[in-house]
């Protein structure tokens, strides 16, 4: 079943890159992600990874504490 989804995913992308190539959109191979922590915008795939592992850990803590 998941060797089924992957090619059904590839097929997807493949024909979404071909109605992006005939319109005239630019094919891009990485997605740009921006977050907001705490006042500081970032677009850095490491310092977006600790702020969201922090969260969760403290989440974790919280929950264990109660």
């Amino acid at each position: 079943m998941i060797v089924k989804f992957k090619s059904q995913v590839a097929k997807n992308k493949t024909v979404w890159n071909i109605i992006k190539l005939e319109t005239g959109k630019k094919i891009t191979n990485e997605d740009t992600h921006v977050l907001n922590i705490e006042g500081n915008i970032t677009s850095k795939h490491q310092v977006i990874a600790d702020a969201f592992n922090n969260y969760f850990l403290s989440a974790a803590e919280k929950i264990n504490n109660k």
